[in-house]
């Protein structure tokens, strides 16, 4: 088997995107966008521990042992990490949020931090691996909601278990094999592949670059930092060079997914910053013309982590698309 070379694949994936980089927005055709709603609503009801107090707990399927945490009552909605995320990278804000309406659940994949197993090297293969976790949980059928990385996991997971997703939320993702693909920055990368990230690093990776959207992407972060206790550990270097591998596949279109796109039934909401450097927004609209049921929406002023800048807004659209039958 050849051995995966980590940075020469990360050098195509950079360069694949070059010139797509120089696209002006404005002269794609997409169907829809919305304005930012607002809400003062409080985000956690009396009774409910705050997320950064929520415990980590462990189920276990096929001999490894999934680590996940579970905030909220009503329909379980399952929330998928980003490339090198781990549970203790979701905004607690943004996770309350979601929780006033939903039974949400947070987890690790296989060999991600806290849970045991190996690292999946396909995006067919984490899915598969998250199908198994939900299982485990005796789930019949979850909404999910995928962020970068995790994206294309639900993307993968509602073309191959289509009666497990009820709805589908795509959060600054990209579809597989993308013809018009748009590929990372190399600002993007430069940072994306440090051993160790700063608040700085964080800022220029997933927020806008303006006072506005750093000073809001700092407030996530103060956020974030606020649970000091039962922290996850975070994801070695092999493990996500891995996921990068995976994604990388995903980008060739290895696995055949673009043209099954036009086969899901079920609602998609995908949503993206404007100013997305990781998986710019080009890739959002050709998401939004694949899939036949999908709704777009665009965040401005914002990037990768756009739903950590808004999360009560995204939060509460995310609830209003779940809500529907």
């Amino acid at each position: 088997m050849q051995k995966f070379n980590f940075c020469k694949s990360l050098l195509t994936f950079s360069l694949v995107g070059f010139l797509g980089t120089l696209t002006v927005v404005n002269t794609l055709n997409h169907k829809s966008s919305a304005t930012i709603p607002t809400s003062d609503v409080k985000s956690v009801t009396k009774k409910q521990l705050p997320a950064t107090e929520i415990p980590t707990l462990y189920v276990e399927s096929d001999g490894q042992k999934f680590a996940y945490r579970t905030i909220g009552n009503g329909r379980p909605l399952l929330l998928i990490q980003r490339l090198r995320g781990n549970m203790d990278d979701w905004d607690p804000l943004f996770i309350e949020r979601l929780a006033q309406k939903h039974r949400v659940i947070i987890f690790n994949n296989s060999g991600i931090s806290s849970s045991t197993g190996k690292v999946a090297t396909t995006i067919t293969q984490m899915a598969d691996d998250t199908q198994r976790f939900v299982k485990a949980l005796g789930y019949e059928q979850v909404d999910v909601l995928g962020w970068s990385l995790g994206g294309m996991v639900a993307q993968a997971m509602t073309v191959k278990y289509p009666k497990l997703v009820r709805r589908v939320v795509l959060v600054a993702s990209t579809p597989p094999g993308n013809p018009e693909f748009v590929a990372v920055s190399k600002k993007f990368k430069d940072v994306a592949v440090k051993q160790k990230y700063t608040n700085e690093d964080h800022l220029e990776m997933f927020f806008a670059n303006s006072k506005t959207s750093r000073n809001l992407g700092l407030a996530s972060l103060q956020r974030i930092k606020q649970r000091t206790t039962n922290l996850d550990p975070d994801v070695k270097t092999k493990a996500w060079q891995t996921q990068f591998g995976a994604a990388v596949g995903w980008f060739e279109n290895k696995e055949n997914y673009f043209d099954k796109l036009k086969l899901v039934q079920q609602p998609v909401l995908i949503a993206t910053g404007k100013d997305d450097i990781a998986l710019p927004i080009q890739n959002s609209y050709v998401l939004e013309r694949e899939i036949p049921n999908a709704k777009l929406i665009i965040y401005p002023d914002s990037a990768h982590g756009f739903h950590h800048q808004f999360p009560v807004e995204f939060g509460d659209a995310v609830n209003a698309f779940l809500g529907q039958e």
